[in-house]
């Protein structure tokens, strides 16, 4: 059985544990929900990081939401304390009630901040800098009516060139950044990124193997020219052919299966 929460859920809100319930997620009925983008962002920054033999102890999300990329990101990194950045109330909120729920709040700072400005110079600087930054531009698309989905999934105060300018602003020397994006614009992100000085490498993803296209782009960035072992990164694909969407890779189910309580560590409460 799930565990008990020891958080407040409003009417308007729900609670989810997943991942054979060593994740809990609180989130909107109604507004936006997290999907597959999140664990397939996690697990990459992982894979990136093991690749460059980097071992993270901060961390910033950049377009937070509930925070839940961080929190996955934190399960499997037991020493990483996280700063999540978030200007929508009701996501700042839930990002700090999902922190506690999890057993993380002495390790996550969450901070109330619009990306069109540049951060509070006290944050500083990140070994490693996660963002899911809205994929659409107004006037493309019909936006939802719900203001949540709306400023996460659309691109409003700030666009994609300054959203990639604050990854780099955000970024230690040496230091990673990891974004995910569609597939299909995978050009504009990587231009983006070179205009805010960044060196990127872009891999693909796929539903499944067998797919005839990728459905997103992740990509891998440094304020430095990469090293080989990341230039080298192929891309991956979340299920085997033919399983359900419940079945993942072997990779991403390892990945998986290291999130448990046992390996979250005590640390002292962040200040600030």
């Amino acid at each position: 059985m799930p565990p008990q929460s020891g958080v407040d859920v409003g009417n308007d809100e729900s609670l989810a544990w997943l991942f054979d319930a060593k994740i809990g997620l609180v989130q909107a009925r109604r507004g936006h929900r997290t999907a597959v983008d999140a664990l397939a962002l996690a697990w990459f920054a992982s894979r990136v990081c093991s690749a460059a033999d980097l071992r993270p102890h901060s961390l910033v999300d950049l377009g937070a939401g509930s925070g839940i990329v961080a929190i996955l990101v934190g399960a499997v990194l037991p020493e990483l304390r996280m700063t999540l950045v978030e200007t929508q109330p009701r996501q700042v909120d839930r990002a700090q009630r999902n922190a506690t729920l999890n057993g993380m709040a002495n390790r996550v700072q969450v901070v109330a901040h619009d990306l069109a400005a540049p951060l509070p110079l006290a944050l500083g600087r990140f070994a490693l800098v996660v963002t899911n930054p809205p994929f659409r531009r107004l006037g493309q698309d019909q936006p939802p009516q719900s203001e949540e989905r709306r400023l996460a999934h659309f691109e409003s105060t700030a666009d994609l060139q300054v959203w990639l300018r604050r990854v780099a602003e955000s970024l230690a020397d040496p230091g990673l950044a990891i974004a995910i994006y569609p597939w299909q614009n995978r050009a504009r992100l990587s231009q983006a990124a070179k205009v805010a000085g960044l060196h990127g490498h872009v891999v693909q993803m796929r539903h499944s193997p067998s797919d005839a296209s990728p459905t997103r782009a992740l990509m891998v960035a440094s304020r430095q020219p990469l090293p080989a072992t990341l230039i080298k990164m192929s891309g991956f694909s979340l299920h085997p052919d033919g399983t359900a969407d419940s079945t993942y890779t072997d990779e991403i189910q390892s990945f998986i299966e290291t999130m448990t309580r046992s390996s979250w560590a005590p640390l002292s409460p962040l200040s600030g």
